[in-house]
């Protein structure tokens, strides 16, 4: 906040000035990155980008390992004598000097007062020796000599194509911003396209991205497929798809109109943006670009078309060839051939390389199907900006119509912007909550993301979007966007939802891409499956994905469609209208949608919904291996409950974590270097509140994370009471100022109201009521260590939840109780059937209502 600005920015700038570099801490700063590493190792998108980076010109930047580990920060130095924080210190004598440095500061002052700050904290920074950053001019990353290779390596995961396409230089030509029209005429989906072709038309991927990177010193493009079996199978046939659109793109040349629409829409976009709701994003983006932007472009360098270059954009398209390719494909089958003869010496990714035969360069520079073609420009560009409608009065969203319909509305309330939210909760019959439903649910969102994916293009790259989900009790159906055309995409969508109008082989493909997700462990880290078996043991009406797998092993297109006539027959519908949409109109997006799924009016009472785990054991436990057996990592999260809280010990709870979580991290991660994924805090869950402690690493087991958890609890506790009542107000005034923040955007003020509608708490002055109990608060330190004490200390009222994923190498065996402890309920690994066991022996759900008034 204000008050600590100018004290943290004082810091902040000593480190540029003189920074410590203290030699005691090297080897945890050492062992952090290289525990990051680690993390890294069984990602396939980490191990991709360094395997293929690697074959980049060795006097180039992009050739260099960019994120280190124990090897280069420390063992390969030893080997030549060299000190660690000698090369730190020299670097940054040569690089955090003034003529390289850009300094961006954001704050509630004047602009004057903003720049002599600046000058005040970083205007005697010595610029001795201090040369300007110079343009890159050594050689290219990717030549002729390096192009045209084909690598295959292993995976555990789903297969992958990847190729990268070196450019012209575009560093420094942003006004043109060639890169949106790139990712565009990749990810159009009309007809004649590139991902209609490869998806719909030949079901060879499931997936296409394409990340542009634009740097001065390699200016290329990834372009990374998910493939199908039957892709898969065939990868030289997907490049050669690939080539004939981009052959027919390169052959027409620059689109004019569709560049121009292009434009026109950014400009838009511009114009109508709200407020970044993080400025130390904005602090961020403003600093890059004054590395890269003119002054007058600072805020617009990014967005905006302002010069349009042909030319530089047919040199783009002109490179994104062949023989200008690197392709690397991984698969499963991969693993182990005695065919992989080289290997990555960061990531050890075992690999083989060849050169791609001229002949089949060729063929695909050639390559020609008059299906596919390029895009056209862009169809709905918002062209009326009218604002039109009022606002809710008071803090309450008005409610529409009877009251049994559930219909409210805010209108245009915090920032008024051509826009609109349209939101639509559709809760199922209890009965209906199964493991079953939840997996034929996630199934028909693909289908109907995969079916309206072509028809709704249009409106989705102008601005335009809509979203369809299931959360275990209720669907969920929203629709955002510019107003003028946000009719167009409801009537489009909404009919959809009963009827997909899906093909066989549409069915086929969604079924196989759910479950090769479903089954995929390796694309998820050990931390990520730990918390994965904490949602499917505390929320009632979540699963397990080997259930929600299973549950799809022989699904049939009739038992498909017997589900929807199932679940459509009866839903509780709740609906939010948001923004620059009229009050009358706001009942008929509801209205319509239940309609149109033939659906009639359920009960709140009979519906589903989503409650919390109230354990009845003093400790519960959960021990299981990690999935993904090449990870070395393990993770223990421990859980102890507070239940449903009133608002006074709400605040307190909340308090307690802001304290806890910078602790927790400072003594776990970097004192005690258990791992690079480290946090703790207080978090909701539903409508209780708990304290969650994470730890992701390879250094201990499990069960030795545990003790050092409940070691460092112990002695927060006794830090807590010994902590001045001064620093505790100050504490107590930061988490005000974080409560206090006004809201900035439209889809701030939707979300907060949403959150109360369609959990049924309609506690709209949740952030009042917590902001008074705030000022209300007399709680002492000592106060919250009891409270920390009673929650985590051996007794009848602890309840602790412990998650242990161990790495494959170690054994699930019991540890020993600890002297005094309790020994825990161990379930094992979770399924409905151990839910329904423990279930029989007492485990019990909190209530959903909240406790909202301070």
């Amino acid at each position: 906040n204000e008050e600590g600005f100018e004290g943290a920015l004082d810091q902040f700038a000593q480190f540029f000035k003189s920074p410590l570099l203290d030699e005691k801490f090297a080897d945890k700063e050492v062992n952090a990155v290289d525990s990051e590493h680690k993390k890294n190792i069984p990602n396939h998108y980490w191990a991709t980008w360094r395997l293929v980076s690697s074959l980049a010109n060795p006097e180039n930047p992009m050739s260099k390992f960019g994120t280190g580990d124990i090897n280069t920060l420390k063992k390969d130095l030893e080997a030549r004598n060299g000190s660690l924080i000698g090369e730190l210190r020299q670097f940054h004598a040569k690089y955090y000097c003034p003529s390289r440095m850009h300094v961006s500061i954001i704050g509630n002052y004047t602009s004057d007062h903003l720049m002599q700050l600046a000058k005040h904290h970083f205007a005697d920074i010595s610029n001795e020796g201090c040369s300007v950053r110079p343009a890159y001019t050594g050689p290219p990353a990717f030549n002729a000599n390096n192009t045209h290779k084909f690598l295959r390596y292993g995976t555990d995961g789903q297969p992958f194509l990847w190729l990268l396409f070196p450019l012209p230089n575009c560093f420094g030509h942003y006004k043109a911003q060639v890169g949106k029209y790139i990712n565009y005429i990749f990810n159009y989906y009309g007809q004649g396209s590139l991902m209609a072709s490869l998806k719909q038309d030949h079901g060879v991927i499931n997936s296409l991205n394409i990340r542009p990177e634009l740097t001065s010193a390699s200016s290329h493009l990834w372009v990374a497929l998910q493939l199908t079996e039957k892709g898969s199978s065939d990868p030289d046939n997907v490049i050669t798809k690939l080539f004939q659109f981009l052959n027919a793109v390169r052959t027409k040349g620059v689109d004019e109109k569709l560049y121009d629409s292009l434009a026109q829409m950014a400009e838009v976009n511009f114009d109508w943006s709200e407020p970044n709701t993080n400025p130390m994003s904005d602090a961020s983006h403003l600093a890059a670009g004054l590395v890269a932007y003119e002054p007058k472009d600072l805020l617009s360098g990014t967005s905006i078309i302002s010069e349009k270059d042909p030319k530089l954009l047919q040199s783009v398209l002109d490179a994104i060839r062949p023989h200008n390719m690197i392709a690397a494909f991984a698969h499963q089958s991969h693993r182990g051939s005695p065919d992989l003869d080289q290997q990555e010496e960061h990531y050890q990714t075992k690999y083989s390389i060849e050169t791609i035969p001229e002949a089949k360069l060729q063929a695909w520079e050639t390559a020609k199907d008059a299906s596919v073609f390029p895009p056209p420009a862009l169809e709905y560009v918002p062209t009326d900006t009218t604002l039109t409608a009022g606002a809710a009065k008071g803090e309450e969203p008005e409610q529409v119509g009877p009251p049994e319909d559930e219909v409210w509305w805010i209108g245009n309330k915090v920032m008024p912007v051509p826009k609109g939210i349209v939101q639509i909760q559709l809760r199922i019959p209890k009965e209906l909550v199964s493991a079953k439903t939840s997996a034929y649910a996630r199934l028909h969102s693909v289908l109907v993301s995969d079916t309206l994916e072509q028809d709704v293009d249009g409106f989705l790259n102008c601005g335009l979007s809509y979203a369809f989900g299931f959360g275990g009790d209720s669907f969920s159906v929203s629709f955002s966007g510019y107003n003028q055309h946000l009719q167009k995409i409801v009537d489009l969508v909404v009919p959809r939802l009963k009827d997909p109008h899906f093909s066989t082989a549409q069915f086929n493909r969604a079924v196989t891409k759910i479950r090769d997700s479903l089954n995929d462990v390796s694309s998820d880290q050990a931390y990520q499956h730990a918390l994965e078996r904490l949602s499917a043991l505390e929320d009632e009406v979540s699963f397990p994905r080997s259930e929600l797998a299973t549950a799809l092993v022989s699904v049939t297109e009739a038992d498909f469609r017997a589900y929807l006539n199932q679940v459509f027959a009866k839903l509780h519908a709740t609906s939010l209208v948001s923004g620059n949409i009229r009050k009358s109109r706001a009942p008929q997006f509801q209205h319509k949608v239940m309609e149109l799924l033939g659906a009639k009016s359920l009960l709140i009472d009979d519906a589903a919904s989503s409650r919390v785990l109230k354990p009845t054991a003093e400790v519960t436990e959960v021990r299981v291996h990690n999935p993904a057996k090449s990870d070395t990592n393990s993770a223990t999260i421990d859980v102890f409950h507070f239940g449903v809280v009133p608002m006074s010990r709400r605040v307190e709870l909340q308090l307690l974590g802001m304290m806890l979580g910078e602790k927790a991290y400072y003594v776990l991660r970097t004192q005690m270097q258990l791992g690079y994924v480290v946090s703790g805090s207080v978090v909701p869950h539903g409508n209780t509140m708990e304290l969650r402690v994470l730890v992701q690493g390879t250094k201990m087991g499990p069960d030795q994370v545990d003790n050092a958890i409940t070691s460092f609890l112990g002695n927060f506790s006794t830090t807590l009471r010994a902590m001045p009542q001064s620093e505790f107000e100050s504490w107590k005034k930061s988490l005000r100022t974080r409560l206090d923040v006004p809201t900035k955007t439209l889809g701030q003020e939707a979300s907060s109201k949403w959150a109360q509608i369609s959990s049924h708490w309609h506690c709209f002055d949740f952030k009042q009521q917590q902001i008074h109990a705030v000022d209300a608060l007399t709680s002492k330190p000592a106060d919250l260590a009891a409270i920390l004490d009673e929650a985590v200390k051996p007794g009848n009222n602890r309840r602790k939840v412990a998650v242990k994923l161990f790495a494959d190498s170690l054994s699930l065996a019991p540890a020993d109780i600890p002297s005094g402890d309790t020994a825990p309920v161990v379930l094992g690994d979770i399924s409905s059937t151990v839910k329904s066991t423990a279930a029989a022996g007492g485990l019990n759900y909190y209530p959903t209502a909240m406790d909202c008034k301070a």
